[in-house]
Order: structure tokens, then sequence, then C-alpha cells
């Protein structure tokens, strides 16, 4: 399997020395990802889940809602504690081009609503939400406007990695991007075989580098399949980063890398505020809680949208749990619909906090 040249031998003992678990059997953990995430393109499954009020509901625990107020109040909250945000407009895959102008236009507009405010908030996209699978140039044409406005702002701007058979294309944007656009974030999925050398290659760029595990399900011949293997990448992957980047960001709501990612910073005599730890909006805020009373840098995902649902299915396919708890809650719902004879359906909005 390909690895990154130049690593060195001493990264081994940092993984031996948050590593003692045993390999564990995962044939299952793969078949139950690669079926939950199958089932996404399911029109009938889509709209049955979509028009559930109990997976609505379950969904209001990733989504902030379905209008950029309700991530904006999100982002305030947040602020408010001293923790960064990035917003994300969900609805990726848009099939023509008046879509990915509609979404450019909120994006737009998130621009001017956080530079209104001063919040310290940036912007996550994806590039098939700005038309990537419809001509990858009209891609590049939106995520420069959106770019330039973010830069003038002052404002962040993430890139997020989709499945693999987009990753060329994405990393091209970027790449045409990155002379221009200081700001420009590019995430890398540790479980891809060719991560290490497209981690090398952006940091030759100059370009800051989101690093996570991946949530796509990909085949045994692109990424790793068990979890031992993809941590043992990320740990590999961090080490370059620790090494060689200016700064960059880790998002993970894994402890043991989390651990890692800290011990690294400090051995590689790392000023904390090079490294950003990130995490998603309703997933283990007892580690978001524990790294900001620490003084780490985190900043939280906040997604919003009337699209959660392909979100929701990658964030159950990442914690079977959540789809026990998804079910349970669709059976009770359907029981109490008999009894009442009601039913009807609950919408993600509404502002919160986490």
């Amino acid at each position: 399997m390909p690895q990154a040249e130049g690593l060195r031998p001493g990264i081994s003992f940092w993984e031996l020395a948050f590593w003692s678990g045993r390999p564990r059997a995962y044939t299952r953990a793969v078949v139950y990802r690669s079926l939950l995430l199958g089932l996404g393109r399911n029109p009938v499954i889509r709209a049955a889940v979509e028009g559930s009020g109990p997976a609505s509901r379950l969904a209001r625990r990733f989504v902030a809602g379905e209008a950029p107020e309700d991530a904006l109040g999100i982002a305030r909250s947040l602020a408010s504690r001293g923790i960064l945000s990035s917003l994300d407009l969900l609805g990726e895959e848009v099939r023509d081009a008046a879509a990915s102008s509609r979404a450019l236009e909120i994006y737009l507009a998130l621009v001017e609503a956080i530079a209104s405010e001063d919040l310290p908030a940036g912007l996550s996209v994806k590039l098939t939400q700005f038309g990537l699978d419809l001509s990858p140039d009209l891609a590049l044409e939106n995520a420069a406007v959106i770019a330039a406005k973010a830069a003038e702002a002052g404002i962040p701007l993430a890139l997020d990695m989709e499945d693999s058979s987009r990753t060329d294309r994405i990393l091209g944007v970027a790449k045409r991007l990155s002379g221009a656009f200081p700001n420009l974030e590019v995430a890398l999925q540790a479980y891809l075989f060719r991560t290490p050398f497209d981690l090398e290659e952006l940091l030759d760029r100059g370009l800051k580098v989101r690093l996570c595990k991946g949530a796509y399900s990909e085949p045994p011949s692109l990424a790793y399949q068990r979890g031992r293997d993809v941590r043992q990448a990320f740990a590999r992957l961090l080490g370059v980063l620790a090494r060689r980047a200016r700064t960059f960001a880790v998002a993970t709501h894994d402890p043991r890398l989390l651990r890692l990612a800290k011990a690294m910073a400090f051995a590689h005599g790392r000023n904390p505020a090079e490294l950003e730890f990130q995490m998603l909006y309703g997933v283990r805020r007892d580690l978001q809680e524990d790294l900001s009373r620490e003084g780490w840098r985190l900043r939280v995902y906040i997604p919003f949208g009337r699209e959660w649902y392909p979100y929701l299915l990658r964030r159950l396919a990442e914690r079977p749990r959540h789809l026990a708890l998804l079910v349970g809650s669709l059976a009770r719902g359907v029981c109490r619909s008999e009894v009442s004879g009601g039913g009807g359906r609950s919408g993600a909005g509404g502002p919160r906090t986490q």
C-alpha cells in the first residue's frame, strides 16, 4: 500500500504509545456502512424517512435547522463560549446550474451576515453543490466568487471532500484557487490510500489541510476498511502535518486521535494556535467542552438546510446506535399515529443552542 515518503520512523512510537487495542472483526461494520449509505440513493426510502416526524427530530440532533438564521444563532451561542464555527448549507450533487447559483447566493448572504456581526465563523462548501458534476469550470467559477468575498471579509473557507470519484476534480479546483486565496482550507480523508501523496502536494503548495477519517463508502481497493487501520493512517498523516504544515486542522471525535494530536503538537514544539480541532455539531459535546476548557482552538461544523437526509445517513453510518434510535423513534411514531389517527411532518427547523 502506498505511503508518503519521508515519514520519520519515530512516528511509530506515537502509534504504539496510544494503540493497545486488539484487531476487531469488521465485516459487519463494513456491510452496515455500505448498506446504509446505499439506502440513501433509494428515492422511496428517502421519501419515507423525510416525511417522518421522528426522523426529522433525530436530524435536529445534528442539523441546526433549515434556515441560515438557525445556523447563525448557534454560531452566536458558540462564539459566546469562545468556540469558532463553520457554516455549511446542505444539498450536494446539484443537477442544474440554477441550483448551484441559488447555493452561491445563500453563501454570499452568509458572508455579509458573518462580517456584519464580526462572528468568529467560517464557511464550508461542497463543490458538487456548486456544479462540479455539471462542469468543473462552473464549480471553479462559483468557488472563486465565494472565496474572493470571504477573503475580503477575512472569513475562512473550507472545501469539503466528497467521495473518491470526485477527489481529483476537487483537488484540481483547490490547486487553481490556492495562490489567490490564503483563507482556503481543503479536507483530506485519512482512509484513502492516495491521501499521503495528496497531502504532500497540498503542503508543497502552502494550502491549509483539514484531516478527517472519511465518511463515504469506498471499496477495499481504494480505502482502508477497518477502524484500526484508518486510525493508524490518520496517525501517520498527523505526523506529516505536525512536522511540515504551518497551520492545520484535525477533524475527529476519536479520543485516542485527539490525545495523539496534542502529543504530536507538543513534541514538534508547535504553538497551540497553529493547531485547530474541528468537530461536528451535536456530536461528542463532552469532548468539545474539554478542548475548549483546555484552551485549544476549536471549530464546530454547523450544517443547515432542507437537504438533511444524506447528511443524517452519514452520521448514522458512523454510529450504529444512532440507527437504533431512529428505528425506535419511527416505531413509536407509527404507534402514536395509529392511536391518535394523527401524523404530520415535523421540520428540522428552529434555532437552538448546542
